[in-house]
C-alpha cells in the first residue's frame, strides 16, 4: 500500500501503519497544508521545507514537483532546487487560518 503524507504527523502515521509499504505525497496535500491553492500557488522553498521535515520524520518519501509547464530554464531551476534542498531552505513557518 502507498500511503499519501501531507506533514510530519501523517508521515509518522503512514511509515507505522501496518501493510504501508511506501510513502508519497502529492503538491496538493502540501499546498492545501500550508493554505495554499493547488496548481503551483506554494512557494517552492516552503514546499521543500515540508518535504525536508517529512523525509526527516519518516525516511525517504517520493514526491510531486508540479511544474504547470514552466519555460524549460523555469523547470530546471526548480529540479536544481530540489537537488539541493537542505538545511539552508528551512524558512520560518508560514502559519494561517484556511478559508473555509
Amino acid at each position: 500500500m502507498l500511503a499519501d503524507v501531507w506533514d510530519v504527523v501523517s508521515a509518522r502515521v503512514g511509515a507505522g501503519t501496518p501493510g504501508v509499504r511506501a510513502l508519497a505525497t502529492a503538491s496538493r496535500s502540501i499546498a492545501a497544508t500550508s493554505c495554499y491553492a493547488d496548481g503551483g500557488q506554494i512557494p517552492l522553498a516552503l514546499h521543500l521545507d515540508m518535504v525536508e521535515l517529512i523525509v526527516d520524520a519518516a525516511g525517504a518519501v517520493g514526491g510531486d514537483l508540479e511544474d504547470q509547464l514552466q519555460p524549460l530554464d523555469e523547470a530546471v531551476g526548480a529540479v536544481e532546487a530540489v537537488l539541493g534542498a537542505g538545511p539552508t531552505w528551512r524558512t520560518a513557518p508560514r502559519w494561517c487560518s484556511c478559508p473555509g
